[in-house]
């Protein structure tokens, strides 16, 4: 259980940390660019070995689309991490579970019930209420942050349902150790070229310490994939089990931290919408455990 514990502390970290890069000045694009630089040389060393013919995989260009959403989705997060709070963050994205359950219903044939759908319901109903702030909770317009998290919400869903797409038709256990840090390989020469184009072209400055905490960041954003991976495979554990505890984790460790640390303000509202948040991932889980 301590690999679930570390997954759940790293994630959850995450999104304080882009919270917390705010109050420091941290330029989050650079950092994000140098976060998937460390993430790509940690997935390629731990592959141990880099196949010639990786380019040739049929899984290569799949690989690479997915790196293209993957820093973009994760810069989506940071910026609601700061102008909404963290717990608006962490809900959105680990909610959107409820998108590949929905398109494995209906693409593979996946088992309909009871607990499921009551899942799903209370998944949209917890995301709402939870993303409730007014105008002087947020840094942006109200309509603007409406619209963020619904971008981030189903964004996040429709990118696990490509990987739930390429994991079922094209990867291997084998393919998997190669397939994690082409993405992060192509993350970081899109956000590369867009960091080039803006020092070069639009004269912004290169900032080191903003460098140096996204290698930090991308130590921990490794962590939290290792961890789940890891937990993954513990024999004792089944990954029914495995994933809505680890959302779970993120999204109640991700809301306490931030009302401490950050002072993030919460509404009744926001509080009872995390709660049915929790209860809608663990519905879901049930439904799978209940099927097998």
């Amino acid at each position: 259980m301590i690999y679930i514990l570390l997954s759940i502390i790293c994630s959850s970290s995450l999104f304080l940390l882009f919270k917390f890069f705010e109050t420091q000045k941290i330029d989050i694009f650079q950092a994000i660019v140098a976060n998937y630089l460390v993430a790509s040389v940690f997935g390629f060393l731990r592959a141990e070995s880099i196949s010639e013919n990786i380019m040739y995989q049929n899984w290569f260009t799949h690989a690479l689309i997915t790196g293209v959403l993957f820093i973009f989705m994760f810069y989506a997060i940071a910026f609601t991490s700061q102008k909404i709070g963290p717990s608006v963050a962490s809900v959105a994205n680990k909610l959107s579970v409820v998108i590949p359950v929905f398109f494995a219903v209906v693409l593979y044939n996946d088992s309909v019930s009871f607990f499921k759908m009551a899942g799903i319901a209370l998944a949209l109903l917890g995301v709402y209420l939870a993303t409730q702030k007014t105008s002087n909770q947020i840094q942006i317009k109200k309509w603007q942050g409406i619209a963020l998290v619904v971008f981030l919400f189903i964004g996040n869903g429709l990118l696990d349902s490509y990987l739930n797409f390429i994991e079922k038709n094209y990867l291997s256990e084998i393919n998997v150790l190669f397939f994690t840090p082409v993405i992060f390989s192509a993350a970081f020469c899109i956000g590369i070229t867009v960091l080039f184009y803006k020092i070069v072209f639009l004269k912004n400055n290169l900032s080191a310490k903003s460098i140096i905490y996204g290698f930090f960041l991308g130590i921990v954003n490794y962590g939290s994939i290792v961890f789940l991976i890891k937990s993954l495979q513990l024999t004792n554990v089944e990954s029914s089990v495995v994933f809505p505890l680890n959302n779970i984790g993120i999204v109640v460790a991700t809301s306490v931290s931030s009302f401490f640390i950050f002072k993030e303000k919460m509404s009744k509202k926001n509080v009872f919408g995390i709660f049915l948040s929790a209860v809608a991932i663990f519905l879901i889980a049930f439904s799978e455990v209940y099927n097998d």
